[in-house]
């Protein structure tokens, strides 16, 4: 794996500057589902990932995938995930599925792309989520980290999809799922109270408690700005609805004139 990385490496950067340029072979995923351009992984770290992304790709019928480089040239990063993808053929079955994290370390760019399939698993909304999942391992350079708990969300958004409940954004006038569990749980607590409140006024010995601890240490996570140059094509964006947006939820994907959705920023 080590000695094949230069090569790629130096395929993936003709590439970048030279749009045309034919890829040495034309095979249905002639890059492995980790790649690891970048040099970021060691060889183990690497061949689990790849083993992993492999057995989604297998179970769901969609390429699961994750790709380094060290530069994209002059492309902006979503333009050359697309590249990418068009070159290699890294899509699956016959809709070219596909879900990939690419991270480029020269200006720390990356995107999560969605291609086919792709689009209705992994909807706006829920490529955000991936990306303030993920990108906090990233701005801390664990690589291993953030790779695995991409796979990880993948896994879980796509047996959502396969249930036919791809992860979206509430429909309108729904209330979230967590909300609705926080909410039962103050309901059964609210008897408890109130006999609690009932034992206390009886209680006249006893004071009030006036000091009371704080709870400090929240991290503050700063989001990645969204980088939304598009400097070598013209977009038209259509929207793949899902079942909640269908209820008007406002919810569902984007989906630009390639075919593809994305979610792009810094780490």
């Amino acid at each position: 794996m080590k000695r094949i990385l230069p090569v790629l490496a130096a395929v993936l950067l003709l590439l970048a500057f030279f749009p045309g340029f034919t890829a040495l072979a034309d095979n249905e995923n002639t890059l492995p589902y980790m790649t690891d351009a970048a040099d970021l992984l060691s060889e183990a770290e690497a061949e689990t990932l790849n083993q992993k992304a492999a057995a989604l790709t297998e179970r769901y019928g969609i390429a699961v995938r994750v790709l380094t480089v060290s530069s994209i040239g002059s492309y902006n990063v979503e333009d050359f995930s697309e590249a990418v993808f068009d070159e290699y053929h890294l899509g699956y079955g016959s809709q070219d599925s596909c879900i990939m994290l690419l991270l480029s370390m020269e200006y720390r760019d990356y995107d999560i792309f969605a291609h086919g399939y792709g689009n209705y698993a992994f909807t706006d909304y829920g490529k955000e989520r991936i990306a303030d999942h993920i990108v906090p391992k990233l701005r801390n350079n664990d690589w291993y980290g953030a790779f695995l708990l991409f796979l990880e969300d993948c896994g879980e958004y796509l047996a959502k999809a396969a249930q036919g409940e791809p992860i979206d954004r509430p429909a309108a006038g729904e209330m979230p799922a967590g909300t609705r569990t926080v909410i039962h749980a103050i309901i059964a607590l609210i008897p408890a109270l109130i006999a609690t409140l009932v034992m206390k006024s009886k209680m006249k010995t006893v004071h009030k408690q006036r000091a009371a601890a704080q709870y400090t240490g929240w991290d503050q996570l700063n989001l990645s700005i969204r980088d939304d140059r598009f400097l070598h094509r013209s977009v038209h964006r259509t929207r793949i609805e899902t079942n909640s947006g269908s209820r008007g939820g406002g919810g569902g994907t984007s989906v630009n004139s390639h075919g593809s959705s994305h979610h792009s920023g810094k780490f």
